[in-house]
C-alpha cells in the first residue's frame, strides 16, 4: 500500500474568513473527509482509519479539532486510491494564517498501513509545531519512514515512604517496621498497623493434609486481626483469618484457618485450573514472599478453598508473571466454622539472600467473595485494593527464618527423539529411513540468589499450545511466554509495554525486548542451537544476562542469528 500525503494551503479568503470572524487558535485544526478515488467501497475503512489516527495522535500533541474552517489555523484534506497492487493516499494541509502549504508523499507496503498512519501523524505534528518551510510551499515532498515513532512515556510511579532512612550495612538488615515480637508472640504491630512477624521452626516432615490437628497449632499462637480494604477501609475484618508460619530444613510452611459465617453452600468456588484468573475471584487467600527483602519484588501464591492455585513472580510491585510455575504443595480442608489450607514451599523453589539467617517480606490477603470483602495482614490503601498483595513496600517483615546452607539447584532434562519415515511417493522412494534428535536443558543454582540456565538443541515439545486470542485492534498480539528456559526471573528482562498480565495489561512505554521473537518466525519454529541465561540478585543489584543462537530456517529464509540481552538494575533509596 502506498500512502501519499499532500498538504495544500488555503488562504483566509478560501477558508471563508471575514473581517468579523473569530481569530483562529494556534491549535485549531479542521480535518476533512478523505476521498476514496479508486471507487472501491472495500477500501472505505482506510480513509476512516487515517482520520481516526490523526484525531487521536494530534489531540495527544495538544491540537484541538473543530468543525468549521473559519476558526481553524490548520486545514487537512486527503484522498487515496489503488496504485498497482499497493495503495496511494494523498493528504492536503493548509496553514491558513501564513498562506503556506506542503505536499508529502509516503510509500509503503499494505501490511505497514498502521505504522504509516502513525508516521503521517508524526510528520504532521512536526510541521504544525515548527511551521512549514517557505521552500516547501506548494510542492510535493517525498517522506521516508526514517523518524522514530513518538511514544508517550508515563510518569515514574512514586515510591512509598515507610520506614527508617538508615542504609543497611552489608552484614546487617535493617527492619522496616516495628521490633520483632518477643516469644511466644508471633506478631508485633506498631500504632500505624505495620507488623513484624516471626516464623517458627518445626520438626522435619510436617504433614500437609489440610486438617490443622497437630499439636503445633495449639502450642503456637496464630497471626490474626486482619484489616479491611474493601468495603470499609481500615475497619477490622468481619471474617476471622488465622495464619501460621513454620519452617524446617527443607521447606517453609504457611497454614491458614479461614472462619466463615455462611455455610459452604454460600461460598463461590468454581475454578481449579492452575493460574486461571477465575481462582483469583473465588473464596481465597493470597500471600507474597519478598525473599530478598528489597520491598519491591516477590513470589506470589494464591489458593482457593477447593485447592485451586495460582503462582507468579511480581517485579517492581506491578509486573505480574503468571507463567512462573515453581514446585509447591497445598491441601485444603473443612471445619465446622469455615475452611483450612496447609501450604509447603521448598526452599529450592525460591531465590533469596546468601546466609542461613533470613529476613523476608510477608503479606497475606483474604478475599471473602460472597460478601466482596478484602482484608490484609497489614493496612493497605483503598486505591490499591485487590492488588495490595503485590505491594512489597507495604508488607510485614518476617524474622526468625533459617534456611539450609549451601543449597544448590541442579536440574538436568535431556531428551531423545527417534523416528522412522517411509514415503513411496518420492523419487527415489524413502523406505524405513531412521532419524532422531537429542538435546539438553540444565538449570543450576550458582549461588542462593543467582541461577544459570543452559539449553542445547532445545526442544519445546512440552509447551502447551497458545490460548486463542481475537484481535479487533490495530495493535499486535503479545502471547505469554510459556517456554521454561525463558520463565524464571522473566520480569527482570521486561521493560515498558511488553509486560503482559491479566490485571494491568500493557502501558505505552516502548517495548525493548519480547522473548517470543526468539525461536519463532510468525507461526513457524526456528531451531535454537544453544543458549544461556544468568539471572538473580547481587546485593542491591538485579542482574540478567541472556545469549541465544538460533539456527537457519530454510522454509522462512531466516539466517542463523545471535540474540543477546543484558539488564542491570539497582535499588535506589527505599
Amino acid at each position: 500500500c502506498i500512502l501519499i500525503l499532500a498538504f495544500v494551503a488555503a488562504s483566509s479568503a478560501a477558508a471563508g474568513r471575514t473581517p468579523g470572524s473569530v481569530a483562529p487558535s494556534d491549535e485549531a485544526v479542521m480535518l476533512h473527509q478523505f476521498t476514496n478515488l479508486s471507487g472501491d467501497a472495500g477500501l472505505d475503512w482506510i480513509g476512516l482509519g487515517i482520520m481516526e489516527t490523526l484525531r487521536v495522535e494530534l489531540t495527544d500533541d495538544g491540537f484541538k479539532f473543530i468543525e468549521r474552517d473559519s476558526q481553524a489555523l490548520w486545514v487537512i484534506r486527503g484522498s487515496y486510491q489503488r496504485f498497482g497492487e499497493d495503495l496511494r493516499v494523498t493528504v492536503k494541509l493548509s496553514d491558513v494564517e501564513n498562506e503556506h502549504s506542503i505536499v508529502m508523499r509516503i510509500n509503503g507496503p499494505r501490511d505497514a498501513l498502521f505504522e504509516l498512519q502513525d508516521h503521517i501523524a508524526q510528520e504532521l505534528a512536526i510541521r504544525m509545531q515548527d511551521g512549514i518551510p517557505v521552500n516547501d510551499t506548494d510542492r510535493p515532498v517525498d517522506i521516508k519512514m526514517i523518524r522514530p515513532f513518538k511514544t508517550h512515556v508515563p510518569d515514574e510511579p512514586s515510591v512509598q515512604d515507610s520506614g527508617s532512612t538508615e542504609e543497611p550495612r552489608p552484614s546487617t538488615i535493617v527492619i522496616d517496621g516495628p521490633p520483632p515480637p518477643v516469644p511466644p508472640a508471633v506478631i508485633n504491630r506498631d500504632p500505624t498497623g505495620r507488623a513484624t512477624v516471626r516464623a517458627v521452626r518445626v520438626g522435619d516432615g510436617h504433614k500437609i493434609d489440610g486438617r490443622l490437628d497437630e499439636s503445633v497449632y495449639s502450642e503456637i499462637l496464630p497471626m490474626s486481626d486482619f484489616i479491611q480494604v474493601e468495603p470499609v477501609e481500615g475497619a477490622p475484618a468481619t471474617e476471622k483469618t488465622d495464619v501460621w508460619l513454620f519452617f524446617d530444613n527443607v521447606q517453609i510452611y504457611i497454614s491458614l484457618r479461614c472462619w466463615d459465617s455462611t455455610p459452604e453452600s454460600g461460598w463461590i468456588l468454581n475454578e481449579m485450573r492452575r493460574d486461571n484468573t477465575g481462582v483469583f475471584d473465588n473464596e481465597s487467600v493470597a500471600f507474597l514472599l519478598d525473599t530478598f527483602y528489597d520491598r519491591r519484588n516477590g513470589a506470589f501464591f494464591l489458593v482457593n478453598a477447593s485447592g485451586g492455585r495460582m503462582d507468579a513472580q511480581v517485579t517492581n510491585e506491578l509486573n505480574y508473571n503468571p507463567d512462573w510455575n515453581p514446585v509447591w504443595e497445598v491441601t485444603t480442608g473443612r471445619f465446622a466454622g469455615g475452611w483450612t489450607a496447609e501450604i509447603a514451599i521448598p526452599f529450592r523453589s525460591l531465590r533469596f539472600r546468601p546466609g542461613a539467617s533470613q529476613v523476608w517480606g510477608f503479606q497475606v490477603r483474604r478475599f471473602v467473595r460472597w460478601k466482596n470483602e478484602y482484608s490484609y495482614l497489614t493496612p493497605i490503601p483503598a486505591g490499591v485494593g485487590l492488588f495490595g498483595t503485590f505491594q512489597a513496600s507495604l508488607a510485614a517483615t518476617m524474622v526468625g527464618l533459617e534456611v539450609p546452607g549451601g543449597t544448590r539447584t541442579l536440574e538436568i532434562k535431556p531428551y531423545v527423539i527417534a523416528d522412522v519415515v517411509s514415503d513411496r511417493s518420492t523419487i527415489p522412494e524413502i523406505v524405513n529411513k531412521l532419524g532422531g534428535d537429542i538435546g539438553l536443558d540444565v538449570k543450576y543454582g550458582v549461588t542462593q540468589n543467582l541461577v544459570a540456565d543452559l539449553t542445547v538443541n532445545t526442544d519445546f515439545a512440552q509447551v502447551e499450545a497458545d490460548e486463542q486470542q481475537v484481535n479487533l485492534t490495530r495493535f499486535s498480539l503479545f502471547f505469554p511466554e510459556k517456554r521454561e528456559f525463558f520463565l524464571e526471573n522473566k520480569g527482570l528482562f521486561e521493560f515498558g509495554g511488553a509486560g503482559t498480565d491479566a490485571f494491568f495489561g500493557r502501558n505505552s512505554t516502548p517495548i525493548l525486548f519480547y522473548s517470543r521473537q526468539i525461536g519463532l518466525d510468525e507461526s513457524r519454529e526456528v531451531p535454537i542451537e544453544v543458549g544461556g541465561r544468568l539471572t538473580g540478585r547481587v546485593g542491591k543489584f538485579s542482574v540478567g544476562a541472556m545469549s541465544i543462537r538460533t539456527g537457519e530456517a530454510p522454509v522462512s529464509g531466516q539466517p542463523s542469528t545471535n540474540f543477546t540481552v543484558l539488564r542491570l538494575k539497582r535499588d535506589i533509596l527505599r
